[in-house]
């Protein structure tokens, strides 16, 4: 999938030239016109005690660092390796729960994408837009090249997420660990793994979490099917068409991550759906075998973390922020809009149910159903207000 209207971010102002601060020195004190013999001696004799004792102190700290300090090659080799051998071994257990998947639509045509498996029933977690609507033919290929047929259990309406299930997996197809992607933080290192380009069945590649909480417009390859996504995982681990669905590891070689999107016009830009936030649906198809009808609110949002809440000088760190920088992420007639829901609202729990960076306001959501009657608790200007609203039908797309 690639960015509608993507734009730049504002060029950081530099400093202008010339305007270096000016560089003060003391006062010196001047050096005596002429020195006595015996002082000439005595300062000779100094100086060679402080330039042998400052030689063997250099001598030892360079002993010092050759022992502890990483920065000599044999132990940059060392470091290296043990991080190849942690690589090694997520590829090679995680890689066993990643599925190729072959979709065929009504129409005969058929597209690639990847999944991965969650649990010992065969439930796969992809995206939606591997799964299209009305597809005749479901192939999952595990990584023994083994083809199985799979059922489509669910497409979620408001979020990239589908499921498809295939029954009697074999032993050497297992589930992978999900993680807490709340505790994802910038910088942590990671691994994308998939069917690149629909033909380089679990290729494997590795990065950083380049930035969360991160908000996109997406559409297809034909520039349709526009979709707002948010709350995502920003990654410069190289994810390619193919690798819709994948998952991204952590250094634990546990799931945070579903791969979904890429900026084609940009360097290393690649974007996942957070594990958590597909948590509630996972809870809900493995208790009633599908998806059914899903609660909708409306409401283009962040999650909130400590950094936005400073940026925007607000007294809670934890919620969804009702927000969105190009239009206004209420819906018009939805169930926000008539509840009077506004931008920069946060959002701080449904009927009880607490929205922090564990459980975001599209898991909580997925825990009630359509025209249910719900509270929010919601912070305006630093006053706490409540709100009833009647929760909608999230619409097919």
């Amino acid at each position: 999938m690639k960015f509608k209207n993507f734009k730049p971010r504002k060029r950081l102002q530099t400093a202008k030239l010339g305007s270096q601060p000016e560089i003060y020195h003391p006062k010196r004190k001047a050096l005596p016109k002429t020195i006595s013999p015996r002082l000439a001696v005595l300062s000779s004799i100094i100086f060679a005690i402080l330039f042998s004792s400052l030689s063997l102190l250099a001598s030892w700290l360079i002993i010092q660092n050759q022992v502890v300090s990483p920065a000599n090659l044999e132990q940059r080799q060392e470091i290296i390796s043990s991080e190849g051998d942690v690589f090694n071994r997520i590829a090679s257990e995680v890689g066993k729960s990643v599925v190729s998947i072959v979709a065929t639509g009504s129409n005969g045509s058929s597209a690639a994408g990847t999944g991965v498996v969650i649990n010992a029933d065969g439930l796969i977690l992809t995206n939606k837009h591997v799964i299209p609507s009305g597809a005749s033919q479901i192939e999952i290929i595990d990584h023994t090249n083994t083809t199985h047929l799979a059922k489509v259990l669910g497409r979620d309406p408001s979020n990239d997420i589908a499921f498809v299930q295939v029954k009697d997996l074999p032993d050497s197809v297992p589930s992978a660990k999900l993680a807490d992607s709340s505790k994802v933080k910038v910088g942590d290192k990671v691994l994308a793994i998939g069917n690149a380009l629909g033909e380089f069945q679990n290729t494997v590649t590795s990065g950083i979490v380049s930035g969360i909480g991160r908000p996109i417009e997406v559409s297809d390859d034909n520039n349709q099917n526009y979709e707002s996504l948010f709350n995502l995982i920003q990654t410069d681990a190289a994810i390619n068409p193919g690798n819709s669905g994948g998952p991204l590891v952590n250094i634990n070689g546990e799931v945070i991550g579903i791969n979904t999107a890429i900026v084609q016009d940009a360097q290393s830009l690649g974007f996942s759906i957070p594990i958590n936030d597909a948590k509630g649906l996972i809870s809900q198809i493995e208790q009633t075998g599908n998806l059914g009808s899903k609660a909708y609110l409306g409401v283009r949002y962040l999650n909130l973390t400590a950094s936005i809440a400073q940026n925007l000088n607000l007294e809670v760190a934890e919620g969804a922020l009702v927000y969105d920088s190009r239009s206004n992420p209420v819906e018009p007639n939805s169930p926000a809009s008539k509840a009077g829901l506004q931008q920069y609202d946060v959002i701080l729990s449904i009927s009880g149910e607490q929205i922090n960076q564990v459980r975001s306001l599209s898991s909580v959501l997925s825990k009630f159903k359509p025209n249910q009657e719900v509270e929010l608790a919601i912070i305006r200007d630093r006053a706490n207000i409540k709100l009833k609203v009647t929760l909608g039908s999230a619409p097919n797309n």
